[in-house]
């Protein structure tokens, strides 16, 4: 298995644990604020959608979202709530992290080595673009972890794993 394989493996177990988890979860839940002033459903997910648009232009493609968007969902702004930052639709959300999952897939797996192993950034940010994948691909684990520990907060106690 070469890295890109290894990539894109890690892209769909977070794909299939991103789908469960999301099951069953309505916009009116999404943004329901979660115990200890969390970031709730709602926020995580566009928060992974925010991130994937930025590994989007790590790896050459167009984000799909506009800056204004993705200023929701970055990290430090305003947790998601009707009145102070009202947040995506939670299907578009949904959506769009399922179309990022495409394009990204798509396109790491075409990535040659010598692609993945381009320096990018400078300073602290200097790192390959499979180290900078590598860790996308930890921080939406983390992240995807999160949900889990949301769901039962929602009333959702299905056991999805």
């Amino acid at each position: 298995m070469n890295i890109s394989d290894g990539f894109v493996a890690q892209f769909g177990y977070n794909l299939h644990a991103f789908e469960r988890l999301i099951h069953g979860i309505t916009h009116e839940e999404s943004i329901a604020p979660p115990l200890y002033g969390d970031n709730n459903f709602n926020w995580i997910v566009g928060h992974l959608v925010e991130s994937r648009n930025e590994l989007l232009e790590v790896v050459g493609l167009a984000p799909i979202w506009t800056a204004k968007i993705q200023m929701k969902y970055q990290t430090g702004s305003e947790p998601v709530s009707e009145l102070i930052n009202p947040g995506e639709d939670f299907d578009r959300l949904t959506a769009d992290f399922i179309a990022t999952q495409e394009l990204l897939v798509v396109k790491i797996a075409e990535m040659s080595e010598e692609e993945l192993n381009q320096v990018i950034g400078d300073g602290e940010e200097k790192n390959t673009i499979a180290a900078t994948i590598n860790g996308y691909l930890w921080h939406e684990t983390y992240h995807i972890g999160q949900l889990e520990l949301l769901r039962p907060m929602l009333g959702k106690t299905d056991k999805i794993f």
